[in-house]
């Protein structure tokens, strides 16, 4: 047993072990040799994989089965760590061909089952999470996952309101009898430092209480009783501007003690920071954006916005009624379906010259120029542009007005300057004719 390299054990005929080398001392935690002698295979495992153990003693040094391996869970019995091993029994015989011993070859499947099941959440969650429309439906799917990969019986989320933590809308059970619990999160509100979720938010680092009947900590421990609860865990999920959220986790009597629980959970929650961030990002922008459209369509005349190669990004209901084209006419098509052909060369030259420079001499300024309606007819507009960043680059915002009238008005008062002026010409004549036909009788007269 000392000279194999893999773990390995002699049981005897009741299950004990009689030999194990130092490499399964090291496997499950034992810190001295002799550690695990005397103690029974059964003993070793998981509570809830104790049957497996059982059954495969029992088929091996009681049924005579001359080989049997079982797959298990099992506890370092100082750290109480979780580690995955297979067993592999093989059976001895006395001379009379009874058993007798079983010599346990032992597989460490820890690194490989790890591996296996943080796929598998994380696959399972980032499912959840890409059918998710909100950064709240993202929190929710996220407690979802964790209460069935990590056997917690209720989980909901904390989030920061100013000075508070507030109880989000974002929970999940797997049982009954959590919903007073979940009523009574919501009546409190957590100031930084307060409370289980209000500590994990100042000190950033997730925190287990293993024992919620200590009232002095946990303030909502009747309402958790009569759940059940035994186990309450905060984890904070930290992005690049802070805390985001808070996950506080509840385990029954029956699922608590297991191991290593807590730090599968702190993992999921460095992952799920910069999703929730993002999706808050998203859920801005998209905010953004029909605040904009709901502007632009109240907006009586034409808004419309391009990217930097002159495409139609966005079309109003002002632009349909001045240019004659549906939104999903010209969307995505040139902006010169708007521009008269005579100035579409100038136009794609000053395209050109924006990609070229990143700007735009005209950003800012308000001008003059002919736009071209579905018919093909020309008239006076005023254009209004703006530059922005998009996400592809530079784009533009333009607002577009009809000022035909305007140009007939202005026409017009031309006109009647012009006569006004002619008039005023007539007029200073016949003054001045008036003024020298009555001056020389005058001068006359005062002669005499």
């Amino acid at each position: 047993m000392e000279e194999a390299a893999a773990p390995a054990c002699v049981l005897d005929d009741q299950g004990r072990v009689l030999v194990a080398n130092r490499a399964l001392e090291l496997l499950l935690g034992v810190g001295a040799s002799g550690g695990l002698c005397g103690r029974t295979l059964p003993s070793l495992a998981y509570p809830p994989d104790e049957e497996l153990a059982k059954a495969a003693v029992q088929q091996v040094l009681v049924e005579g089965l001359d080989r049997c391996q079982v797959d298990a869970r099992w506890v370092r019995i100082y750290s109480r760590e979780l580690v995955w091993a297979a067993f592999d029994l093989s059976l001895v015989r006395d001379r009379r061909g009874r058993p007798e011993l079983a010599i346990a070859m032992v597989r460490d499947l820890t690194a490989m089952k790890r591996s296996e099941h943080e796929r598998r959440f994380f696959e399972f969650m980032f499912k959840l999470i890409g059918e998710a429309d909100s950064s709240h439906e993202v929190l929710t799917a996220a407690v979802q996952t964790i209460c069935h990969f990590t056997r917690c019986g209720m989980g909901q989320v904390w989030l920061p309101a100013g000075n508070v933590l507030v109880c989000s809308p974002s929970w999940y059970c797997s049982g009954y009898g959590f919903e007073k619990l979940h009523v009574a999160s919501e009546e409190i509100d957590y100031r930084l430092g307060e409370g289980l979720p209000g500590l994990a938010w100042a000190k950033r680092q997730p925190l287990l209480l293993e024992d919620i009947r200590q009232s002095g900590r946990f303030d909502r421990a009747v309402a958790a009783q009569r759940a059940g609860v035994r186990e309450a865990m905060a984890v904070p999920v930290t992005g690049a501007d802070g805390v985001v959220a808070v996950l506080e986790l509840f385990v029954t009597h029956e699922r608590a003690g297991e191991p290593g629980r807590l730090e599968r959970i702190a993992r999921v929650a460095e992952e799920l920071g910069p999703l929730v961030e993002r999706r808050r990002a998203e859920e801005a922008l998209r905010a953004s954006q029909e605040r904009f459209q709901a502007v632009t369509e109240a907006a009586v005349d034409a808004i419309v916005s391009a990217d930097s190669s002159g495409r139609l990004l966005t079309w109003n209901g002002g632009a349909e009624r001045l240019f004659g084209w549906t939104a999903g006419e010209v969307v995505g098509k040139p902006l010169t379906v708007i521009i008269p052909e005579r100035f579409r060369e100038l136009h794609e030259q000053a395209i050109a010259r924006v990609r070229r420079t990143g700007r735009s001499k005209l950003a800012g300024q308000v001008v003059e120029l002919s736009g071209r309606r579905r018919d093909g007819s020309e008239f006076p507009l005023e254009l209004s542009i703006g530059s922005w960043n998009a996400p592809d680059g530079l784009a533009f915002s333009g607002v577009l007005r009809d000022i035909t009238d305007r140009r007939r008005a202005e026409d017009s008062l031309a006109a009647a300057n012009r006569e006004l002026e002619r008039a005023n010409a007539e007029l200073e004549t016949l003054v001045y004719s008036a003024s020298h036909d009555l001056k020389s009788p005058m001068v006359s007269l005062l002669g005499y």
